[in-house]
Parts: structure tokens; C-alpha cells; sequence
């Protein structure tokens, strides 16, 4: 009785470890984390990606990275590609300009020209 217990614990725990951190990643991945990067405020969607192609979301992902702009995507079946706010323009100039997404379905956003309220 105290083996099925203990194995049950264990098989409990290393599920939880193994399972939460993928599922945590599915929908959300954060860049590296400086002090204005806490504050949404500082952050700006440039394009939107199907939520189902993670070939996609890493194609972005490696473009914007290979020009040192930091992203994180989140949504469902749609994803957002948040970029900070100061990289904002650049980022779309080169989502728009990178060959290898030119036959790819990536939305770019456009600025808002007036602040919603």
C-alpha cells in the first residue's frame, strides 16, 4: 500500500513538472525580461500568425531575432507578434521585407494613428 502511494507521488510529480512548462509555452513565450519590458505600456502588436503553424511563429521569431529585436507571440488560433514599442516600426519593415515570408500568411498590424479610448 505504501509502494502504490510513493510511485503515485512520484509519477504526480514528474508529470507535473514534465506537463506544466509545455503547456505554459503553448500559447505564450515571453523574451528575455529587463525592467521596462514588465510594462504591457512599452509593447506594440506588429503582425498577426495562424495560432496552429509553430513553423511559422519560429520563422518569425528567427527573423526578427536575426535584426536583435526581441518578440513574444500569444493568442489561440490567431497569434499576436508583440515587439517593444521603440522597435516597432523597424520590426515591420522587416517582416515585410524578409524573402523568406513573402509567400508566407503573416498580417501586419498598423499603427494606430489616434489612441483608443
Amino acid at each position: 500500500m505504501k509502494t502504490d502511494i510513493a510511485i503515485t507521488c512520484i509519477t504526480v510529480t514528474v508529470c507535473t513538472a514534465l506537463v506544466v512548462p509545455l503547456l505554459s509555452g503553448c500559447a505564450y513565450s515571453r523574451p528575455s525580461s529587463h525592467a521596462d519590458y514588465m510594462n504591457i505600456a512599452n509593447w506594440s502588436v506588429v503582425a498577426g500568425v495562424n495560432g496552429t503553424d509553430r513553423r511559422l511563429q519560429a520563422l518569425v521569431r528567427s527573423v526578427l531575432k536575426e535584426k536583435g529585436i526581441d518578440c513574444f507571440m500569444e493568442g489561440s488560433v490567431g497569434y499576436d507578434v508583440w515587439v517593444h514599442r521603440d522597435r516597432a516600426t523597424e520590426a515591420r519593415k522587416v517582416l515585410r521585407s524578409d524573402p523568406r515570408l513573402k509567400s508566407e500568411r503573416v498580417f501586419m498590424i498598423l499603427p494606430l494613428e489616434t489612441p483608443v479610448n
